[in-house]
């Protein structure tokens, strides 16, 4: 135990002064420095990249949820009014729930003239959360005008812009029920008047609609029953599974879905997109490896007398090995170092970043009538600094084994040989 401390301690040793003094060979340090600048620049990037994506995630969540149902019950043949009212007063009693509406909807189409538009048709109602909800998106109109038999709508702002709509606009909906008539089967079509625009800054502006729930209802022929509930949360991102536990089973007819499964295509893409990101700027990862490998090949050229040397007063091919895993680790380890300080410090900092870079060169990065943000968002995930620290470490350990292992091989009498 004592001989392999004492081993581990002089191969750190030799690596860490090998390390020193590669500053005095001018070539050698060149592309060591080149390495680890390398190193950092690539988990710096990598660190404010992701964190950009965390933030973006983050905020796409927040914007969506605070218009979209947290949990939705649906009945196939639609639910009474009066079972309505009994569900809702039990749903309410879990201390997750904040709030249950009557659902009803359709898809359907909106169209004016040439142009037209597939929308999910959400039916509320002034005492319903969703109203309330709405109510504080609006950028124009008035959504009180959404009153029964008013046939009112109010548009998300990029349905608004795609077609071409204002207030008092008229447009029409045709809707997925179907009218059986002596023609044959035709769509359920009617004419509403643009009361107004709401604006979250997600995928709702552009395929959602509302109209009074009385209105929707006599189109879809429902009479006094609803399709299902519409239940929203205190903490849906971090109650949602929880609420699903406790109610799920006791109401076995109802068909349960969350946000979580509504938008699975959207947050499959988001992570898709995340992997992808961070398997491009892992390429500058790679390409310091490769200086690291260059470096370590030189420096073991230079060393081979001291390698000889070594081997002549008993250190094993291993110690020697050792020596060159830890010099090439050690110039790597200050870049992962340097690269997760300044990664940080920008990721924390990046709205201040992106308005001093506006500054000096008179531009706009971000449009906020275009992206719909004001500041530029960054969540730093403590995950994503562990994985890309031990992802760096491996991949440099891995690029030190080869010219590490051409060290050890070096045969004392051959090298002291071309010395002479």
């Amino acid at each position: 135990m004592f001989n392999l401390r004492m081993k581990n301690d002089l191969s750190f040793f030799i690596g860490f002064r090998y390390l020193r003094r590669s500053r005095d060979e001018k070539f050698i340090s060149f592309i060591s420095a080149l390495s680890i600048a390398a190193m950092a620049l690539g988990v710096s990037t990598l660190v404010i990249v992701l964190s950009i994506m965390n933030g973006f995630d983050r905020e796409i969540k927040s914007r969506l949820l605070q218009i979209i149902p947290h949990v939705s019950a649906e009945h196939t043949s639609g639910i009474a009014i009066e079972e309505i009212n009994k569900l809702k007063s039990h749903l309410i009693r879990d201390e997750n729930a904040i709030k249950v509406d009557p659902m009803v909807n359709s898809n359907g189409l909106i169209y004016k003239n040439d142009l037209q538009l597939g929308v999910s048709i959400q039916g509320t109602e002034k005492d319903w959360n969703s109203f309330s909800i709405l109510a504080n998106h609006m950028i124009a109109g008035n959504i009180d005008l959404l009153t029964a038999e008013s046939y009112q709508i109010v548009l998300g702002s990029q349905i608004a812009r795609q077609m071409n709509l204002f207030i008092g606009d008229e447009v029409s909906l045709a809707l997925s029920s179907i009218i059986r008539s002596p023609f044959g089967p035709i769509p359920q079509i009617k004419r509403f008047e643009v009361a107004g625009i709401f604006e979250v800054g997600a995928q709702v502006d552009g395929n959602v609609v509302f109209v009074n729930q009385t209105d929707i209802r006599r189109l879809l022929r429902m009479d006094s029953s609803f399709q299902g509930l519409h239940i929203y949360l205190k903490d849906p991102i971090a109650s949602t599974e929880k609420f699903f536990t406790n109610i799920e089973e006791n109401y076995p007819d109802l068909r349960w879905t969350s946000w979580q499964s509504e938008m699975t295509a959207l947050f499959k893409a988001m992570k898709m997109e995340k992997i992808a990101v961070t398997l491009l700027l892992s390429v500058i990862i790679a390409i310091a490896s490769f200086n690291i490998i260059a470096s370590l090949v030189l420096s073991v050229n230079e060393k081979r007398q001291e390698i000889a040397v070594l081997r002549t007063m008993g250190a094993t091919s291993d110690l020697i090995i050792k020596v060159f895993i830890i010099q090439g680790t050690l110039g790597s380890f200050f870049g992962i170092i340097l690269g997760l300080f300044v990664g940080i410090i920008c990721s924390v900092f990046i709205t201040e970043l992106v308005q001093l870079v506006e500054y000096i060169f008179d531009m706009q990065v971000f449009d906020p009538n275009i992206y719909l943000i004001s500041s530029f968002p960054s969540q730093i995930v403590f995950s994503d600094i562990i994985l890309i620290t031990f992802g760096t470490v491996l991949v440099t350990i891995l690029a030190t084994i080869f010219p590490a292992r051409a060290a050890g091989m070096v045969l004392p009498a051959e090298a002291l040989r071309y010395g002479e």
